[in-house]
Formats: structure tokens, C-alpha cells, sequence
């Protein structure tokens, strides 16, 4: 099962830069075409403002770290990159569950054994795909 992009925006109490954070948040997501996506915002002892995307800080922070006021405030290129990348995982996710439907998927590393007269033999194929 594939999981969807999960967008969180973590905030402290009366931080400043929220409101930049989350037009930011907004603008790279309509860019992105993702206006569906629900952004999860959370009030608490956090780094202020996060942008986390499927459990990652776009700038690449530990989760969680003590609540403060961030010097390195969430970019339009961090966010962008990590949305970008999770709806490829999860795009690449949905794909392969799909071929084996089609029965065009095969274990990365795959052992066939064929009949060729003089005996079995055994071949190795990296292929993915069916040929």
C-alpha cells in the first residue's frame, strides 16, 4: 500500500514567520499542481516554522529538535525538492503495484532456467520488465 504526501507545518505560539512559511508552503504546492493536499498544522515545542513532508524537515533538520526560532527558515527550492521527490516515490510505488496486474513485473534479479536440448541451463536477468 502506498502511502500519500503528508504535509505538516510546525509552529510555535506566536512565531513571526508562520505566515511566510505557510504563503511559501501554499505557493510551492499550487506550483507543484498539489492544491488537494491538506497541510496539517501543528501548534508545540518545535523548531518554528517546520515544513515537514512525509515525516522529513525540508531543511534537513532532525525531527523534533527543541522549540526555537529557526535561522534556517523552510527555502521554496528545500520545499519544492522534497515534494518532488516523495510524489516520485510514491508515483514509483503505485507503478509497481500495478505491473504485476499486467504481468509485465519481475523481481529485479531474475533466474530462469530454460530447456536447451544439451540440458538445462541457468541465465541471469537484471531486466524488470518482461522481453
Amino acid at each position: 500500500m502506498t502511502r500519500a504526501l503528508k504535509v505538516e507545518l510546525l509552529r510555535l505560539p506566536d512565531c513571526p514567520h508562520v505566515e511566510r512559511a505557510r504563503e511559501l508552503l501554499r505557493s510551492c504546492l499550487g506550483e507543484l499542481g498539489l492544491t488537494t493536499i491538506r497541510v496539517e498544522v501543528r501548534s508545540g515545542s518545535y523548531p518554528s516554522p517546520s515544513i515537514i513532508v512525509n515525516g522529513t524537515d525540508v531543511m534537513g533538520a532532525p525531527p523534533y529538535e527543541a522549540a526555537s526560532c529557526r535561522l534556517d527558515v523552510p527555502s521554496r527550492e528545500r520545499v519544492n525538492e522534497r515534494a518532488q521527490r516523495v510524489q516520485t516515490m510514491i508515483l514509483n510505488a503505485r507503478l509497481q503495484s500495478y505491473l504485476p496486474s499486467l504481468g509485465l513485473w519481475r523481481n529485479p534479479v531474475n533466474v530462469r532456467t530454460t530447456r536447451s536440448g544439451a540440458g538445462d541451463e541457468t541465465r541471469r536477468s537484471d531486466n524488470l520488465l518482461n522481453t
